[in-house]
């Protein structure tokens, strides 16, 4: 898991938004890391909103970075996003990617798990500030929906293969398929659906409560 984070974070590296990976071991049994001094975004007090949208955009940036890179967190929650700066100008970072995978194939099936966790958080930090964030709030909604349809979808679409399910029961094919009779067919997610997923998080930062 230390040597596939180390992997991961050489990928997405040099941008404001993600912990910087400083040095690696030759064995991988170590990695050092960009020491941010204000722990996690879970327990950090935002309390004013200017706080607020500075950390809302940095997790819209980092994790659009991350994922142009071919790179999906695999685990984004406030648990995993430290924070940078100061106490008065707080930065973003995105952290542990221990569950962090690449390719168009993880894209495809795990990026819009990232979406829905980062769409937890934006929410939870523009909350306090309705109504004048209303607009941003209605926007991160839409494309939580959004990802939350995809990921349906991939799960759905994975269920269908019968093999791997009555392995993972330990069934035969043909008792799996007897006890679950007919299922309706579902199409995975395409790549380019997940794309169009994308483009709409980074467009969130284009919403006026951003400005």
């Amino acid at each position: 898991e230390l040597s596939n984070e180390a992997d991961m974070m050489e990928r997405v590296r040099g941008h404001g938004n993600v912990i910087a990976l400083i040095e690696r071991a030759p064995d991988d049994r170590q990695i050092r890391m960009e020491y941010v001094r204000n722990g996690m975004l879970r327990d950090f007090q935002v309390d004013t909103e200017p706080k607020a949208k500075g950390l809302a955009r940095g997790i819209i940036d980092g994790l659009a970075h991350c994922h142009a890179q071919g790179v999906v967190h695999g685990d984004l929650d406030n648990k995993n996003v430290f924070i940078g700066g100061t106490q008065a100008a707080p930065v973003a970072k995105i952290a542990d990617f221990g569950s962090g995978s690449h390719g168009p194939e993880a894209l495809r099936s795990k990026a819009a798990g990232d979406i829905c966790g980062g769409a937890t958080m934006l929410r939870s930090l523009a909350t306090p500030y309705l109504p004048g964030a209303v607009t941003f709030v209605q926007a991160v909604a839409a494309v939580e929906q959004e990802a939350i349809g995809i990921n349906t979808r991939n799960m759905q679409a994975g269920a269908q293969n019968v093999e791997a399910q009555a392995l993972e029961l330990g069934m035969s094919v043909e008792a799996y398929a007897e006890m679950m009779g007919p299922q309706p067919e579902v199409a995975a997610p395409t790549i380019e659906e997940v794309a169009t997923l994308l483009a709409n998080w980074r467009g969130l930062t284009g919403d006026a409560w951003l400005a």
